[in-house]
């Protein structure tokens, strides 16, 4: 007789389905708290993290320059991490990159304000300066 996987039957299921909502929650909220620091910075930003707007299987949020979105930018996850914490991370081509803990936003906004700059002007702002202009 096969055995069923205890997280596969009822009682399993609802669990699964409880903790990837209320993750979801908490990653839109640490990407709502990081959206505020950098619009205030001047950046534009699209929010995939919105159930009604972009039902996405990951929250997603997309930081920019220019008009048309196409110049500068990065992508923003929130991901778990031991202990439940989160971390924000930077999606691109290859594998997550840390950013940095969740939980000061102004400091993720900090570190992506200097990435983003740096992609634009490289000569003028280096990659990882830690200096605040």
């Amino acid at each position: 007789m096969r055995r069923r996987c205890p997280l596969t039957s009822g009682a399993g299921r609802y669990v699964l389905r409880w903790r990837m909502r209320t993750g979801r929650r908490r990653a839109a909220r640490h990407l709502d708290a990081l959206a505020v620091e950098l619009e205030s910075r001047g950046w534009r930003l699209v929010r995939y993290y919105r159930p009604t707007e972009f039902p996405a299987a990951l929250p997603l949020l997309r930081v920019y320059a220019g008009r048309q979105g196409r110049d500068v930018g990065m992508v923003i996850s929130v991901r778990a991490a031991r202990r439940k914490a989160c971390d924000y991370v930077s999606l691109g081509q290859g594998p997550p990159e840390f950013l940095i803990a969740c939980g000061n936003a102004k400091a993720a906004a900090d570190r992506i304000d200097d990435r983003l700059k740096h992609q634009m002007y490289p000569h003028t702002f280096p990659h990882g300066s830690g200096q605040r202009s």
